[in-house]
């Protein structure tokens, strides 16, 4: 049989955001969840502590995905090495010999476009660049969950569409869960996701109205 309560491949419990007072949210297997706030409510802040970036005090968060990979607004890559081997050395930490990691990431930037940028350093890459090179890394490591800040503010509007496309494909078929920070509850909307509004003091985690009306 199966459980109607599945354990959460994510769960933040009493988690004091700064701005946003006590906070509590879950996220399931196949599922996209958007802490959705205006600046300086703490929306950052939070995605790094349930990603493990930072300790939460108080509270606590419990993650059982297998590999959870960070995409950065700004910034994430090392910039004294290329861009495939952003991509690549991340894959032979885990194991991957160094042929199959190339090989691996090659194919990642060819999906994306950016195969021109493979012996490119990041340093002076745009920030739509090296937010799709970060997400190429998460797409490389097989990640089954994925923190993304601010996925789709800096990219243009045929990327962010490409992107959405790839992201609700991966959700659709339970390949991976998704917990994303915006101000924008429109980008929760384009890929279906949950969304946890952070701009109350008080009581914090309550789902908003679906933007599209929908129950």
């Amino acid at each position: 049989m199966h459980s109607s309560n599945p354990i959460p491949v994510l769960s933040v419990s009493g988690v004091q955001a700064p701005g946003s007072g006590s906070v509590d949210f879950s996220v399931a297997r196949g599922e996209a969840v958007a802490l959705v706030a205006p600046g300086g409510a703490g929306k950052r802040w939070l995605l790094r502590v349930a990603a493990g970036l930072r300790s939460p005090d108080p509270g606590t968060v419990r993650c059982t995905a297998a590999r959870t990979a960070y995409v950065f607004a700004n910034g994430g890559l090392l910039g004294n090495v290329s861009v495939l081997d952003n991509i690549s050395l991340p894959l032979r930490f885990s194991g991957v010999t160094a042929s199959q990691a190339r090989s691996r990431a090659m194919d990642v930037l060819g999906g994306l476009g950016l195969e021109d940028f493979a012996e490119l350093r990041p340093t002076g890459l745009s920030i739509d660049a090296c937010q799709l090179i970060q997400l190429g890394r998460a797409m490389a490591l097989h990640a089954d969950l994925l923190f993304l800040e601010e996925p789709f503010r800096f990219l243009s509007p045929g990327t962010a569409d490409e992107v959405i496309a790839w992201l609700r494909s991966e959700l659709a078929r339970g390949r991976v869960s998704v917990v994303l920070t915006t101000s924008d509850v429109g980008d929760a909307a384009r890929i279906g996701a949950r969304v946890v509004l952070l701009n109350e003091p008080a009581v914090v985690g309550r789902e908003a109205a679906s933007p599209s009306g929908s129950p």
